[in-house]
Parts: C-alpha cells; sequence; structure tokens
C-alpha cells in the first residue's frame, strides 16, 4: 500500500485550529487577533462566517476601495483621512472580497521609539 503524505500550509492549520476551536467548544471568543500575514480572504471570510470580530492589520499596498465604486481600487497608502474617518475609522471594501462584504478600517500610529 502506498500512503501519499500531503504538506498543509500554515494557513490550512490556521484555519484548522479555528474551526477545531469552534467546533469542539473547547474556546469560547469572540475576537481573532492575527499579523498581516494571515490577513487572507479564505481566512478572513471563515472568521468572519463564523460571526467572529477580527482585528489584522493590511499592508499599505493592499488594493481597497473608500469610493463605493465610484473610483478605482487603490492602496492603502493612497488613501485619504479626515478628522472623523482617523477617530472612527473607515469603511472600504478589499478588492478580491465579494460585493458586499465592507470592512471597518482604522489608521493606527506607531511609533519606535
Amino acid at each position: 500500500m502506498i500512503q501519499i503524505v500531503t504538506k498543509k500550509r500554515e494557513l490550512d492549520h490556521v484555519e484548522d485550529m479555528i474551526c477545531n476551536v469552534v467546533n469542539q467548544k473547547k474556546l469560547s471568543f469572540k475576537t481573532v487577533l492575527m499579523d498581516s500575514w494571515y490577513a487572507t480572504k479564505k481566512l478572513m471570510g471563515l472568521i468572519d462566517n463564523l460571526e467572529k470580530i477580527y482585528y489584522c492589520p493590511l499592508k499599505i499596498n493592499r488594493l481597497v476601495d473608500d469610493t463605493g465604486g465610484a473610483e478605482k481600487y487603490k492602496s492603502i497608502a493612497k488613501l485619504s483621512w479626515n478628522e472623523s474617518e482617523i477617530i472612527s475609522g473607515k469603511t472600504i471594501k478589499i478588492k478580491g472580497f465579494p460585493r458586499d462584504k465592507k470592512v471597518k478600517l482604522f489608521w493606527v500610529t506607531i511609533s519606535a521609539v
């Protein structure tokens, strides 16, 4: 008998861990905090479908739309922010996500002191 072993990607392991926590009900949680490397359409969609909240940084070159489709997608680095959005966040659509899936993006200043 030949056994074929497939190597899982790190993202597959994260998905398995989240599903196991939910399905086996060993841990009650509301929020997932993750690094930008895990901010993929698949994982963010999974967490959203589980009705959990996720927080993750997005890379500045990620293409987003904050105009409701009036303009083309642009990188996060090219977004303009007004005072209200800096305080309360900006609703955006990430390129490649379903049309009705919007997320709240926040401006966070990090000091390297």
